[in-house]
């Protein structure tokens, strides 16, 4: 059986109450083309007034190189490949994969990127050391010559390893943009990057308040503003940690 029986493994029953659904995204590699970005300039002389920092021109073309060599960065990692889905999606497509007992080469490659990834050191395991990489084990995989009974221990030893992982999934690709931001921002204004998420009138709230946090969510508003004030806050928080070591 191929990918697309997997699509009707589970329907809704009349009268029971479901989990809600988990997007398995069938064949989807995680590579995205870039759309390209403009940083215009007033939008950077803003972002650096909101530090105190009035640009000069040729500060002014320095900071909107470097602000665009970070959108650029983050938006080529962010949503691609692994970091396009979250651990619920691949757990879903292996244990799709595993009820359906569907262990051919055209229903592994239908596993979304995440899946995928999190096979690679089971399958290395189970089949007595070939890797994904190999020649042997790809061509085996492709001609489904690979004991199914070894497919079938890697995708069980991938979905117990990801049961195992607990707590948010972290986009790495986040914290690196955010630590450049950090970085930059202490390079214009020449003060320590602090974090805060009190207001004024001592309240808390999601938003960073100090105002390195501020510079870094409105570049990030540039980039891409679906990225959550928690997962910057949660980034800044751990950038400031890793500076005082």
């Amino acid at each position: 059986m191929g990918a697309d029986h997997i699509h009707g493994l589970f329907r809704l029953e009349r009268g029971k109450i479901m989990p809600r659904k988990v997007d398995r995204h069938w064949g989807d590699d995680g590579w995205h083309e870039v759309e390209p970005n403009c940083y215009y300039g007033p939008i950077a002389d803003k972002i650096a007034l909101s530090i105190g920092i009035e640009l000069g021109s040729n500060d002014h073309h320095v900071f909107l190189g470097r602000l665009s060599e970070i959108a650029t960065y983050f938006l080529e990692r962010h949503g691609h490949r692994t970091e396009r889905f979250t651990r619920a999606e691949a757990r879903a497509a292996l244990e799709d994969i595993r009820k359906s007992r569907s262990y051919s080469y055209a229903s592994l490659c239908s596993l979304n990127a995440l899946a995928e990834s999190y096979l690679v050191l089971p399958m290395a395991i189970a089949t007595q050391g070939l890797t994904f990489e190999s020649g042997q084990m790809l061509g085996d995989l492709m001609t489904d010559r690979i004991d199914p009974t070894y497919i079938e221990q890697a995708v069980d030893m991938a979905i117990q390893d990801l049961k195992a992982k607990k707590g948010a999934d972290h986009k790495r690709e986040i914290y690196l943009a955010v630590s450049k931001l950090c970085d930059l921002y202490e390079n214009l204004s020449g003060k320590p990057v602090t974090h805060s998420n009190k207001r004024t009138d001592l309240s808390y709230i999601q938003e960073p308040q100090s105002e390195a946090g501020k510079f870094v969510s409105q570049c990030f508003q540039l980039f891409d503003n679906s990225v959550r004030a928690t997962q910057i806050s949660a980034s800044l928080r751990a950038y400031v940690q890793w500076k005082k070591k």
